[in-house]
């Protein structure tokens, strides 16, 4: 049964979609932040589902590798399909759901002291 169970999470781990990556030149210049969606459960088991209009709110992407994000200055880096964000109040990784010309998705999941998460961010291009 243990051998069954490690083969699978192998097959699992090796069919990942994060080696397909995204054109990061698509990424390069100013976004604004449109949309929060996404939902949370509590550790009793309650989800609490939200979907929230944002403005005022930017990031800027450079071909350099420097990132803003309202006014605080990091760095961005892409692994696969992952986009990596370092030093500024959205520091961490987020899958790139969805990269156009246009509108950029961020997706991220997991769990914290809190419960089960998952965020879904979305921009638009304003530069």
């Amino acid at each position: 049964m243990l051998v069954c169970l490690l083969a699978l999470s192998a097959g699992f781990v090796s069919c990942s979609d994060d080696e397909e990556g995204f054109d990061t030149s698509l990424l390069i210049g100013r976004w604004e932040l449109v949309r929060y969606e996404g939902y949370y459960y509590m550790p009793d088991g309650e989800r609490t589902d939200y979907d929230e209009p944002v403005y005022g709110e930017y990031a800027e992407f450079q071909e350099d590798g420097t990132a803003y994000f309202d006014g605080e200055t990091g760095s961005w880096s892409a692994s696969g399909n992952r986009l990596i964000v370092n030093g500024t109040e959205a520091s961490g990784a987020f899958t790139v759901a969805s990269l156009t010309s246009t509108e950029l998705i961020l997706e991220v999941s997991g769990r914290d002291e809190y419960g089960e998460y998952f965020d879904r961010t979305i921009f638009h291009r304003v530069e």
